[in-house]
C-alpha cells in the first residue's frame, strides 16, 4: 500500500511511503512508528495513523490510503494465462474463466492452488461447478495451475 502524508508544515510537498505488511499484521512508517494494519478498514487506519503524528510530531497532517493493484495468477492448460487483476471475492473456476477457460488438454481434476504461504491445494473443477462449497476462494498473490491431462 503506498500512505501519503500531505498538509506539512512549511508546504512541504506530500511525503509517499510503499509498504508492505508484515507477517505479522503491521506496518512501519516514519519515525519509527509501528501500526497494526491488517483487519481494520481503510479511514480507521488513516485516523490510527493520524492521531499518532499529530500533536506529538506535527502541527497539521493528511493521511491518505491507497491500496496498491492486487493479483493472482493462473498458468498451464488455460488459453490466457498470466498475471489477473484481484478486484474482489473469487474462486478457482471463476479464475480459471477469466483467463478464457481451459484449454482442450486441460486436466480439470487435478487443479493445483499454491497459496501465498505455500501451502497447496488440489481442486476437481468438474465437481466444483456442481459443488459450490468444492469451488476454493482465493486470494491475492495466489497461484492456480491448471496441468496437462495425459492420454
Amino acid at each position: 500500500m503506498v500512505i501519503i502524508f500531505s498538509d506539512l508544515p512549511n508546504g512541504a510537498p506530500p511525503q509517499p511511503f510503499e509498504v508492505h505488511v508484515k507477517e505479522d499484521g503491521t506496518i512501519t512508517l516514519s519515525l519509527n512508528q509501528t501500526f497494526q494494519a491488517v483487519g481494520k478498514r481503510q479511514g480507521d487506519l488513516e485516523k490510527e495513523i493520524r492521531d499518532r503524528y499529530v500533536p506529538a510530531y506535527y502541527k497539521y497532517l493528511t493521511v491518505t490510503i491507497k491500496p496498491q493493484d492486487r493479483f493472482y495468477f493462473v498458468d498451464g492448460e488455460v488459453k490466457g494465462p498470466g498475471r489477473q487483476v484481484y478486484i474482489g471475492p473469487m474462486t478457482v473456476t471463476k479464475a480459471i474463466g477469466s483467463c478464457g477457460d481451459f484449454t482442450d488438454f486441460a486436466n480439470r481434476k487435478k487443479v493445483k492452488l499454491t497459496r501465498v504461504d505455500g501451502h497447496t491445494q488440489t481442486v476437481n473443477c468438474k465437481e466444483a461447478i456442481n459443488d459450490p462449497r468444492l469451488d476454493l476462494p482465493i486470494y491475492p498473490g495466489d497461484k492456480i495451475h491448471v496441468p496437462r491431462k495425459i492420454f
